[in-house]
């Protein structure tokens, strides 16, 4: 029996394979390449649909928790601002096997010191990442300022700012110098929803694994309130306008949801 097994992953340099590959072994012959899901035929018996996901390993959870938060921040007529929220809700999930994603994590780190390209890690499915926050939990330690913002992002309408990942667009890898610690650089494309639009984001990832499986990110992009039809905030009968551009900086401490957990909340 000749068995073909096609998989890949759209997730840029971090989880993409090169292009197909046919590896034969005996009577086994294996094809790996790029693909939009995982697929398998045979040249005696096709697997049924059933069984392809029942091959599936279950997705390995993670969500976030304190001190996780959002931090909001941009330039005004006479000085700047910053707004932050900590009723960050946040979800990560990996469609690997926990044994996989610890060799990786071994081999990443010893290849760190020698090359900035990371090892392949084999996603049966593309991962999925979401956060959100209520937007009357924006503070930016002033009540008039913190009216000011929600009225902008038009919290009564859309209570809701929403962030989705998308794709991996680069990575790489190092170490910290002086612990010696993984840290993993991602370049990804997401999905932010603001006062009810919704447009692309490109954000810059620090990740570095945590104790217990867990992990923290640092993740940094810049949005004009313009595009989501938010007028800039101002003060004073417009003497002190807030400017366009704003920096949106996320830091998040993601915790690894046990398996009995994760199972229950689906």
């Amino acid at each position: 029996m000749n068995l073909v097994l096609r998989t890949g992953w759209h997730l840029g340099r971090l989880f993409v394979l090169p292009q197909w590959r046919t590896i034969a072994c005996g009577s086994l012959l294996l094809s790996i390449g790029l693909g939009p899901r995982v697929t398998f035929t045979s040249a005696t018996a096709p697997i049924p649909p059933a069984n392809r996901a029942a091959a599936l390993p279950a997705p390995i959870e993670f969500a976030g928790k304190a001190p996780s938060r959002v931090t909001l921040r941009g330039n005004a007529t006479l000085s700047s601002w910053s707004s932050v929220s900590k009723a960050v809700t946040s979800r990560v999930s990996l469609a690997v096997k926990g044994t996989t994603l610890a060799r990786w994590l071994r081999v990443a780190r010893h290849r760190a010191l020698h090359t900035q390209k990371p090892p392949v890690l084999p996603l049966a499915n593309a991962p999925i990442a979401t956060l959100s926050i209520p937007v009357y939990s924006l503070d930016g330690g002033n009540s008039g300022m913190n009216h000011d913002m929600w009225a902008a992002l038009k919290a009564r309408q859309h209570p809701y700012i929403r962030y989705q990942f998308r794709r991996v667009t680069a990575a790489s890898i190092d170490r910290d110098p002086k612990g010696g610690q993984l840290i993993i650089h991602l370049k990804v494309q997401g999905r932010l929803t603001l006062a009810g639009a919704t447009h692309k984001l490109l954000s810059h990832l620090i990740i570095r694994p945590g104790p217990a499986g867990g992990f923290t990110v640092h993740a940094a992009s810049q949005v004009f309130m313009s595009d989501y039809g938010v007028t800039p905030p101002t003060a004073f009968f417009g003497l002190i306008r807030g400017h366009n551009r704003v920096r949106i900086t996320f830091d998040l401490t993601m915790h690894r949801v046990p398996v009995a957990l994760a199972t229950a909340r689906k």
